[in-house]
């Protein structure tokens, strides 16, 4: 099945037989990663449903991507690489194009390659249950697919999150306040100083090298 053509950067498995041995990409079945074992048995599912329905229904389709069945997937995201979770929903679709998909996922990476109208979040209210449609994932950055469709803000690049200013700042507030005790010499001051320091300290992992030109600052305020 997946040594099928298919158009786009969508990665071929080549499968065959070597001395008897089930091989992909020339690696022994049971020796694949748990990603490709898991998207095999996506395809092996899907095509032993469709297969017992044309037998049902013999002359109904020419192929089994010719199908109109209906196929259930929870959590299509399980064990899969993030690489194959930004391709799996087009590689599906290409597959069985005339199939129809209800997927379960909590992978930003799937919602976002859905078409218009596709993505639907089920949204729980005490005893009720509802669903809201995304709209149009495909056309959003992918903090706003956290933000809109698992309610997760991204903070933006270069801050912590939270209710904390930002590292980057706290340590361009300490170096004005060492300078500005070692131009005064007042208590004041130095306290503020650190102050400042004890919190960029706290923050800092202990292999940070931005360590070293904090320890210079410290030894600036005595």
């Amino acid at each position: 099945l997946f040594a099928r053509e298919v158009s786009g950067d969508v990665p071929k498995m080549p499968i065959g037989f070597v001395n008897g041995t089930l091989r992909i990409s020339n690696i022994p079945v049971d020796k694949l990663a748990t990603g490709y074992i898991s998207i095999l048995k996506i395809f092996q599912e899907i095509v032993a449903g469709f297969s017992a329905w044309s037998r049902m229904l013999p002359g109904k389709w020419a192929s089994l991507s010719d199908v109109d069945g209906v196929v259930f997937i929870d959590e299509l995201e399980a064990h899969l690489h993030p690489r194959w979770q930004a391709k799996i929903v087009d590689v599906l679709k290409k597959f069985f194009p005339k199939a129809t998909f209800f997927v379960t996922t909590h992978s930003p990476l799937i919602v976002r390659q859905t078409e218009p109208g596709e993505a639907i979040e089920i949204v729980r209210e005490g005893d009720r249950v509802t669903s809201r449609s995304l709209g149009s994932p495909r056309d959003w950055f992918l903090a706003d697919v956290y933000a809109e469709a698992f309610h997760v803000p991204i903070p933006a690049a270069g801050t912590d999150g939270g209710e904390q200013k930002p590292l980057t700042e706290v340590m361009l507030d300490l170096s004005t306040a060492v300078r500005t005790f070692t131009q005064s010499k007042d208590a004041t001051d130095r306290e503020a100083a650190l102050a400042l320091h004890g919190e960029v300290d706290g923050r800092l992992p202990a292999d940070d090298p931005r360590r070293v030109p904090l320890q210079a600052l410290r030894s600036l305020l005595g």
